[in-house]
């Protein structure tokens, strides 16, 4: 006798996707982690300016790597990672205005392999 439709594994339904399978892209995704435009210092200074990117995307990264620098008519900021891994995406591009807390790009944690270029 054939096995009903509803006890079928998932792999013979056709147009079914298995439930572990959304549920790992999704958490792959939520691995990434942002990083965010530090505090100038100062609550009257809330932006810069993005100046010039220490790595690409793809790149690993070790802990306290220098990322990015950021300046305002007053500081100048190195934003370092916060984290081993690699550089996932790259959300503000040079001359780009940086609000303090807005995230300047995600990186997906991990054995940072070497240091950025």
């Amino acid at each position: 006798a054939a096995v009903p439709r509803a006890l079928r594994p998932h792999a013979l339904r056709r147009g079914v996707v298995p439930p572990w399978a959304g549920a790992a892209r999704a958490r792959a995704f939520s691995d990434l982690v942002p990083l965010k435009t530090p505090n100038f210092g100062a609550e009257s200074i809330t932006e810069g300016t993005v100046m010039e990117w220490n790595v690409k995307v793809g790149d690993h990264v070790k802990k306290d790597d220098l990322l990015v620098v950021i300046e305002t008519d007053k500081v100048s900021v190195e934003v370092r990672a916060e984290m081993d891994g690699e550089i996932a995406e790259i959300l503000l591009k040079a001359d780009d205005t940086a609000e303090v807390g807005k995230v300047l790009c995600t990186i997906r944690p991990g054995d940072g392999g070497g240091a950025a270029a």
